[in-house]
């Protein structure tokens, strides 16, 4: 009797003319080959009969029901690009503001380093640098960026920039010009790294010239935050978006959700729910979340000075990552709105804003305004959060530019009275010169690195500014830091979504915020 398991890793599907055929040989099934000894006592009506019910019964037994359907159904809204059966897919990666801060430092270096070292087999990637400006103007910031941020030869850069191509976008000619040149069988992805302000009037352009003929679950559009800048223009915002293309369509970047700490959180906390527990039960729990830069804005004071501290990181980062924080704790995690619906836990108690002190210098020589400005540039916001797991947990934000340590990390801090415990992760900046998760204050063995990384030796870790260092045991996510929105493009390559937050998220985050906001007249 021929057994299925046996046939199961040499039989696959030959697409013909007809569809999907079985073969055991990869070519087409030759009935003539199939000789028996049965054939001599039977007509060919019963050899018919006997040969059908023979291949029926291999084809229910080689090959498993869940496979063969997968195998034969389109997916029309998602590539597989880990599987080499899988046909090649034509992606069209159009940026706009192609010539600004994060399009030179971060996106176009992202593409390449995906272009060559990790680009999927499976889908062809032409990218569209577009700006307002010029095609040789663009060409010539592309290239510059390029070969700043790159060390490599210039056969590589040239292979790269090869697949570029130049457009201006500035009427909706050249919207339309655009989109008619691109096939209509082909996906396509427009990232917007423009002002926000100008999300709504481009959207409407994309939905009125590029749909023409494609099908809508072939289209996404990425937008960067900050997404309005307070609830009320953030609701706006998205009542405008969804005219055109339903919220299904739209990647809302928080490239702090790639960063691999952060991608950390919660198989973290699966692995270690004795860690979870602790802190469920303690009662002088507590969740410090610091983002702070030793730059300043110069490059991008325009946009800075339109948005302040809260817009720029707090809204979206630092809530993004607390949340992400008391979902694996607290095991909420099923759904965007039970994310969302946790920030309704969450009280602001008091906010401190600052500036420092050559922001206005700077301003002055930009020409963005006349006069000074109250913009801040530091905040440190004290909270409380109490769920029905949660007794009363402190979190504090402290977020700034031009600050004397530049680091990024979210801090644990428990208890029983006796003895204090401690779970850091490290997501970027001074003290380590690699993502981890470092913890104190447990008894060795006890806690299980994420991902199956071995633990270090101890190592002396600085968490804040007031602290010395202290020893503290880690669990390296890597060697290095790594861009972030490699990450975010490759996901947005294949179609996915792990790192694009909510529109739930957002407007709930935004209506925590916007009381102190508006008290201070400023963001």
């Amino acid at each position: 009797m021929l057994r299925g398991t046996s046939l199961r890793n040499t039989w696959r599907e030959a697409t013909t003319a007809e569809g999907f055929l079985v073969t055991t040989d990869g070519g087409q099934l030759n009935r003539k080959s199939l000789r028996t000894p049965i054939q001599s006592s039977m007509d060919v009506f019963h050899l018919k009969i006997v040969i059908t019910g023979i291949l029926f019964s291999i084809v229910i037994y080689a090959i498993p029901w869940s496979d063969f359907l997968l195998s034969t159904v389109p997916r029309d809204d998602y590539v597989d690009l880990t599987s080499n059966e899988t046909l090649k897919q034509d992606v069209h990666f159009v940026i706009l503001g192609a010539t600004g801060d994060l399009a030179l430092r971060y996106l176009f270096p992202a593409l390449f380093s995906i272009r060559t070292n990790s680009t999927p087999t499976e889908i062809r990637v032409t990218i569209y640098a577009t700006s307002r400006q010029a095609p040789d103007v663009i060409r010539n910031s592309v290239e510059l960026s390029i070969d700043a941020a790159i060390g490599c030869t210039e056969v590589v850069q040239r292979d790269f920039l090869s697949f570029i191509k130049y457009r201006q976008l500035r009427a909706s000619e050249d919207f339309e010009r655009l989109c008619t040149s691109i096939p209509s069988t082909d996906k396509l992805v427009f990232y917007l790294s423009i002002p926000p302000s100008a999300y709504a009037n481009t959207v409407k352009n994309f939905g009125l010239f590029c749909k023409n003929g494609r099908r809508e679950a072939d289209i996404r559009l990425v937008l960067e935050k900050p997404f309005g800048a307070d609830y009320s223009s953030a609701r706006a915002l998205f009542e405008k978006l969804k005219q055109w293309f339903p919220f299904e369509r739209y990647y809302l970047v928080d490239h702090y959700k790639a960063k691999e700490a952060t991608i950390a959180i919660p198989e973290f906390f699966a692995k270690n729910s004795d860690v979870a527990a602790d802190f469920i039960s303690s009662n002088s729990s507590t969740i410090e979340l610091v983002l702070n830069e030793t730059l300043g804005v110069t490059d991008r004071i325009s946009f800075y000075d339109e948005t302040g501290v809260v817009r720029d990181v707090v809204q979206n980062h630092l809530m993004e990552i607390l949340i992400d924080i008391v979902s694996a704790i607290t095991k909420k995690v099923n759904s965007d709105l039970e994310r969302s619906s946790l920030i309704t836990n969450v009280s602001i108690d008091t906010v401190n804003f600052g500036q420092y002190e050559s922001y206005n210098q700077e301003l002055a020589k930009s020409a963005v305004r006349e006069g000074p400005s109250n913009t801040p540039t530091f905040v440190r916001a004290e909270a409380s959060l109490k769920s029905t797991l949660l007794k009363d947990v402190k979190v504090s934000f402290t977020a700034g530019k031009k600050l004397s340590r530049k680091v990024s990390q979210a801090r644990l801090t428990f208890g029983d009275g006796e003895v204090d415990k401690e779970v850091v992760f490290h997501i970027g900046g001074q003290g380590l010169n690699y993502p981890a998760v470092l913890f104190r204050g447990f008894t060795r063995n006890s806690v299980i690195c994420p991902s199956g990384r071995p633990l270090s030796e101890r190592v002396p870790y600085k968490a804040l500014l007031s602290e010395s260092k202290a020893l503290f045991q880690v669990c390296p996510l890597g060697t290095t830091f790594r861009n972030a929105y490699e990450a975010v493009i490759e996901d947005i390559l294949r179609w996915q979504s792990q790192y694009s937050t909510d529109v739930g998220f957002i407007l709930s985050s935004w209506a925590l915020w916007d009381p102190w906001i508006k008290k201070l007249g400023t963001g």
